[in-house]
């Protein structure tokens, strides 16, 4: 493997354990974050839905119009992901908090028949109307049978605690080894952290230091490796290559505005009912924005860059997978001279996995956006 040509760095799997303790102002800094997705799930059916679209528009009001690079289309996404995911949180009614019973940290015969002896009893004292007066017989029954239960645990986890004392006893005496983890398990794992990083000649101990010996670490992992044997006259023909093409795609670059009706059409399409993204925006939030929001979408949405699909004023659709696969047949017809044809080359399993890493996705480029129906998947399915 020496004398194979490489010119990126070798990654190598990294497991550790990092000690981190969030106080309290992080921990508040955390939830006021812009990116941070909403806990649980957004109850659009309780939210005010005119009070989100009174907030939308006013946060819309205020954001600026200059989108000249794409840095400031990107940020101005940002924003409004961040101004509807706050809107849907102010307006959301506060979540009540369900209370959990603890689990039982113990178990055995005497605490399993206790705890079916309980849900008998409450069974009874259930169908009975619920009584609560003391002298009711299945309210009393119901008592004693939670008390048995309760019994039963605190006697078992004494009785674990005794059996854990008597083994490290016996263990200082028996086993050394043995002794000391047993303490360990005691004390519990806290002590398990990061004292020293080594990278390259470098040794980092303090915390500080030591992330800043991760920062040096996956800062080299990124740089490219020179190799003696590797062509670096090529690399710089393609890369000029490369450069040549893109602005060739940018000289013939015609770009076609999106109208009003296809943002509209496309929010119809989006399944209602589903877990939010990344942002913490889900499909209720564009659709309860108003108009205000789908002009706001139009305009950023002009601005960025469609690579790869077709858009047209009569079915963007059609045209998209046309072109897609004018080009999976030209990748189809490429690799033939590699031996993906019928007789006497590639073997079936290799020519399906060629098939499947170069061509199906060439062939289904961009139709989670644009999405095909009727007679434009009859054309995939036929192709297909």
């Amino acid at each position: 493997m020496d004398n194979v040509a490489t010119n990126v760095s070798d990654h190598y799997p990294v497991k550790a354990k990092v000690k981190y303790i969030i106080n309290a102002k992080e921990k508040s800094k955390c939830s006021n974050s812009k990116i941070l997705p909403m806990s649980g799930k957004t109850l659009w059916k309780k939210i005010d839905k005119d009070a989100y679209k009174t907030l939308v528009e006013k946060g819309l009001d205020n954001f600026s119009s200059s989108l000249e690079n794409k840095y400031e289309v990107d940020l101005a996404f940002q924003n409004m992901n961040s101004l509807l995911f706050n809107s849907a949180k102010s307006c959301c009614p506060a979540p009540s908090k369900r209370f959990r019973k603890p689990k039982l940290k113990v178990m055995n015969q005497e605490i399993s028949d206790a705890i079916a002896m309980k849900k008998k009893a409450f069974y009874q004292w259930k169908i009975n109307r619920r009584s609560e007066d003391p002298r009711n017989e299945f309210y009393i029954q119901k008592k004693e049978t939670t008390y048995n239960l309760r019994k039963h645990c605190r006697k078992a986890v004494a009785m674990n605690r005794i059996d854990e004392r008597e083994k490290i006893m016996k263990a200082n005496i028996k086993s050394k080894n043995l002794f000391y983890r047993l303490i360990k398990k005691q004390r519990g794992r806290l002590s398990n952290h990061i004292d020293e990083l080594s990278v390259g000649d470098t040794v980092y101990s303090t915390e500080d230091n030591i992330l800043i010996g991760w920062k040096h670490h996956f800062e080299n992992l990124t740089k490219n490796s020179i190799h003696e044997h590797f062509d670096c006259k090529y690399q710089q023909k393609i890369e000029q290559e490369y450069i040549d093409i893109i602005d060739i795609c940018r000289a013939m670059f015609q770009h076609q505005s999106i109208t009003k009706n296809e943002i509209e059409e496309a929010l119809k399409l989006l399944n209602l009912n589903k877990s939010a993204d990344l942002f913490g925006i889900s499909t209720e939030n564009l659709l309860y924005g108003g108009q205000s929001l789908i002009y706001h979408l139009k305009e950023l949405l002009d601005r960025k860059q469609h690579i790869g699909m077709c858009r047209t004023d009569d079915d963007s659709c059609k045209a998209t997978i046309d072109e897609n696969l004018k080009k999976a047949r030209r990748t189809l017809y490429s690799l033939m001279g590699v031996g993906l044809y019928g007789e006497n080359e590639l073997d079936p399993q290799t020519s399906m996995s060629i098939m499947n890493t170069y061509i199906i996705p060439i062939m289904l480029y961009g139709l989670e956006i644009v999405i095909p129906r009727g007679r434009c998947l009859e054309t995939l399915n036929i192709q297909f």
